[in-house]
């Protein structure tokens, strides 16, 4: 049985960005799947009910690029 390898939170970067340039993209499909990341953010300054922002942003590009930014909205 073979040892673990251990990675700190810094060579996992690493590991992740060779892997990305190892292993080519082949279509739209999987490079968006890949890629394209959405996250939300709670919106600052806002009292009353609670709201967030979306941002969606393609994080295969160095820096990551912003793709679309919604207005706040109310959290359901």
């Amino acid at each position: 049985m073979e040892e673990p390898v251990y990675y700190s939170s810094a060579s996992l970067k690493d590991v992740f960005s060779a892997h990305n340039e190892t292993a080519p993209v082949s279509n739209a499909d999987e490079y968006e799947k890949m890629c394209i990341v959405t996250e939300y953010y709670f919106c600052p300054g806002v009292s009353g009910p609670l709201m967030r922002i979306k941002i969606t942003k393609d994080v295969c590009e160095d820096p990551p690029v912003v793709l679309n930014m919604s207005e706040c909205e109310q959290i359901q």
